[in-house]
């Protein structure tokens, strides 16, 4: 049995939404986002699936009119360190660094067909 769910792009990605689900999303850092705890629309939507059979698929050309996702950004973090190591053999060259990640965690909450909204911060990308 499918769960109702929707196609989202953010980031330049793609990302398989389900409601009520938490979500990891890199590059988000880059640019201005709300302060914790606050609502969030995304309008990108790529495709919808409605009911639980998946007989009412929508697809839009390339977006849905009128379809925003709801979220709230629960989290800014940082994921786990990468290390990387270069080295050439015979010419003492090594040189160690590292870095992390950011993220932002999405918490999606629904789906929303109204196309006016109030106290709402829409993310338009």
């Amino acid at each position: 049995m499918l769960l109702p769910y929707g196609i989202l792009e953010m980031c330049g990605r793609q990302f398989w939404i389900e409601p009520t689900r938490y979500y990891d999303i890199s590059q988000f850092t880059n640019r201005l986002l709300p302060s914790i705890s606050k609502t969030i629309l995304f309008n990108k939507v790529l495709l919808l699936n409605e009911n639980n059979k998946g007989s009412q698929i929508k697809i839009g050309h390339p977006f849905l009119d009128g379809l925003f996702f709801q979220a709230k950004l629960v989290d800014n973090g940082l994921g786990s360190k990468v290390q990387i190591f270069k080295m050439k053999s015979k010419k003492k060259f090594r040189r160690r660094f590292g870095y992390r990640t950011k993220y932002a965690r999405l918490h999606f909450d629904s789906i929303l067909s109204i196309k006016s909204f109030k106290n709402f911060y829409l993310l338009t990308e």
